[in-house]
């Protein structure tokens, strides 16, 4: 009788759902801001802020760009502050200035990596909801690139020379939670 083989599942179904309850949390947070209104876009702008800037540092720090090359083409945060920079809405010192997450392993930065380029394709489909979103840098930058496939092709890779998966699940997790609540 021929032996068939075990096909495991490509890496990101398994994040996608070892981290569903996060990604809904922060989903369901998101929801919350009126994107019709001005004041709900730039709200829903300090929210990406907060968490984006948060995930960044700690990819920064962990040294996100030894194993992915392009992460410094990738980061928003700066661009996300410039354009809250030119609101009216005053910040407070932490909104400003956000602690860096704390990621221990290669595993734990790809999970990182994973939200922050799936984060793209969440707000790709909330660009077309209000005039007011696709005047916002943030949105149209979401809008216009195409990064997925290729992200995609290098977490497989990463997955099939780490296997560590439940490190990229950690990893995944802590940067959800990065997004306040």
């Amino acid at each position: 009788m021929p032996e068939t083989a075990l096909k495991i599942p490509p890496v990101r179904f398994y994040l996608a759902e070892q981290t569903r309850t996060s990604h809904e949390l922060v989903d369901k947070r998101a929801e919350a801001f009126d994107l019709t209104l001005a004041e709900g876009v730039t709200q829903f702008l300090r929210f990406m802020y907060r968490g984006i800037s948060a995930i960044e540092a700690g990819l920064d720090e962990s040294h996100a760009a030894r194993i992915f090359p392009l992460w410094s083409e990738r980061k928003r945060a700066a661009m996300i502050g410039a354009e809250l920079a030119e609101t009216a809405l005053a910040w407070s010192e932490d909104e400003v200035t956000q602690q860096a997450l704390d990621f221990r392993s290669e595993a734990e930065v790809w999970g990182a990596l994973y939200v922050l380029e799936g984060s793209r394709l969440g707000a790709r489909i909330l660009v077309n909801r209000s005039e007011l979103m696709s005047k916002s840098d943030f949105f149209q930058e979401t809008a216009r690139c195409r990064y997925w496939p290729e992200f995609l092709v290098q977490l497989e890779q990463a997955d099939m020379r780490l296997d560590d998966r439940a490190g990229m699940a950690e990893g995944a997790c802590r940067a959800f939670a990065a997004f306040p609540g």
